[in-house]
């Protein structure tokens, strides 16, 4: 249970018994009859008609401590929490429990006790249910509008406050917020809501993350297309490199064996000369063994068959001159041929090997420039990839900052419908009849903000002028309740 502020408690006094050997000894208070004291808190006395304030500093024995008829426990601490809790009716019949914290301090403990102020949230409630526009806010809104509830009601009772701010003799008092409890249905309804919300946004997150997978997908597909038909495209031109290359080698190819066919019908042809001249030889080489046979004494050498001709007679000198000639004639010949078709053999041959290797060479080099075009392309790719991805987000971003912007418009709007209505109040009521009121000037001393300095109000000659506002507690106060206020006073 909550401790009564700002009297905590109050006990009557006796008159204390007289202390000593026959009741002459001066009197004195016993302990148990004074209340203990918190660093906050102090005593007042009510000494006949008089009342003294005591800090715990007095002795039992003090003549007013012993003379006083009473004593109290007041409550002196700054800025002391006061709430005033009273509920209101919706438009749907349900309750709105509306929950005022004030702010109080005891500036003057004396008139508190002489007042009889004990407990300060019964006389703030007093005073709220002496504002009927607070209590009929509700009848506007059905139980699901508590957050307009809110806002209203917080801006009628700043505005209460500001045009008939609350008095209780001896404590200064101001406003620290006012708020609508929610209630149990209505909270299970908004957590309800609030998870329907949530897995909304989730989906529409999801679905937009399977969208963009699926754009992604789909630039993924176009992509690979691309890259397929180019990659065809370039399979068929290689392809057709390739063939023209192998036509290229079959006819490099054909013209080697066509030479070295040449090659071999020249060696052919040689051997076969050779080989007839072997044969030629062989029968020269009968024929002198046979004249061996008969001339032993000369060999095997054709020449001495010769010199043994001419010896004979059966050659002239003549001829067997021109026939010696003829015979180193065609030594000196084939010799010469065997060795020409020799050295045309090797460099045909080191001809072909030099033209294959170079080809081959060529290839190489062309494999590789492919390679690295193909690499440079995937890279081009990927890079293009990750500024997609960078460019969606600063898409989703701006999207974002574009919506919480749209939502504090929305808000400042309702925010100036209220100030709005304050206004069509106080002039439906005729407040600005007799005064050209400063509009901005106005809702900022409503709200609590500081004045703009410069006159604010300029009165009609001859009529009473507009009370001085007292700044408010918090910036949201409307203007409502000031009309409310002075509604009620017309009414009493």
């Amino acid at each position: 249970m909550n401790q009564s502020y700002p009297i905590i408690s109050q006990s009557a006094l006796k008159n204390p018994p007289r202390r000593g050997p026959l009741g002459l000894g001066v009197p004195r208070r016993s302990d148990d009859e004074i209340p203990t004291l918190n660093p906050h808190e102090v005593l007042v006395y009510r000494v006949g008609g008089n009342f003294i304030v005591d800090d715990g500093r007095r002795r039992l024995d003090d003549s007013r401590v012993v003379t006083a008829t009473s004593v109290s426990v007041v409550n002196v601490r700054k800025g002391a929490g006061v709430a005033v809790t009273f509920e209101i009716i919706s438009k749907d019949e349900a309750k709105f429990v509306v929950q005022v914290n004030f702010v109080c301090s005891v500036i003057d403990p004396i008139t508190v006790v002489r007042d009889g102020q004990t407990n300060a949230s019964d006389a703030l409630l007093a005073y709220l249910n002496g504002y009927q526009p607070l209590f009929d806010v509700g009848l506007k809104h059905p139980l699901a509008d508590i957050n307009a509830v809110r806002l209203e009601a917080g801006l009628h009772v700043k505005a209460y406050m500001t045009m008939r701010p609350p008095e209780i003799p001896g404590m200064s008092i101001g406003l620290a917020n006012v708020q609508v409890m929610t209630p149990q249905e209505l909270g299970e309804h908004e957590e309800r809501r609030r998870k329907e919300e949530w897995e909304r946004a989730h989906e529409a997150e999801r679905l937009q993350g399977q969208l963009r997978m699926r754009e992604q997908q789909q630039r993924g597909e176009q992509t690979l297309r691309r890259q397929q038909t180019a990659a065809e495209q370039q399979m068929r031109q290689e392809e057709q490199r390739r063939e023209q290359a192998l036509k290229e080698q079959q006819q490099k190819g054909e013209q080697i064996l066509v030479q070295r066919q040449q090659v071999s019908d020249l060696g052919a042809k040689l051997k076969q000369q050779e080989s007839d001249h072997l044969l030629g030889r062989r029968e020269h080489q009968h024929n002198v063994e046979q004249a061996v046979r008969t001339l032993k004494a000369l060999g095997s050498d054709p020449r001495q068959a010769l010199l043994l001709a001419h010896i004979r007679g059966d050659v002239s000198a003549d001829e067997y001159a021109r026939r010696l000639r003829a015979m180193d004639d065609d030594d000196w010949r084939r010799e010469k041929e065997a060795k020409e078709a020799e050295r045309a053999v090797r460099e045909r041959a080191e001809e072909i090997a030099l033209a294959y290797s170079k080809e081959q060479a060529a290839l190489a080099r062309q494999d590789a420039r492919e390679a690295e075009s193909l690499k440079r392309e995937d890279d081009l790719r990927a890079l293009e990839w990750r500024r997609q991805d960078e460019r969606d987000e600063k898409a989703y971003q701006r999207q974002k900052e574009e919506r919480d912007a749209a939502e504090n418009r929305e808000q400042r709007k309702q925010e100036i419908e209220v100030e709005l209505e304050v206004l069509r109040e106080f002039n439906k009521r005729g407040l600005l009849d007799n005064y050209y009121p400063d509009v901005k000037d106005m809702m900022r001393r409503i709200r609590g903000e500081p004045s703009a300095g410069a006159s604010s109000d300029a009165q009609v000659e001859g009529a009473e002028g507009l009370p001085e506002l007292p700044p408010a507690e918090d910036s949201g106060s409307s203007g409502d309740a000031k009309e409310d206020d002075l509604r009620e006073e017309d009414g009493d």
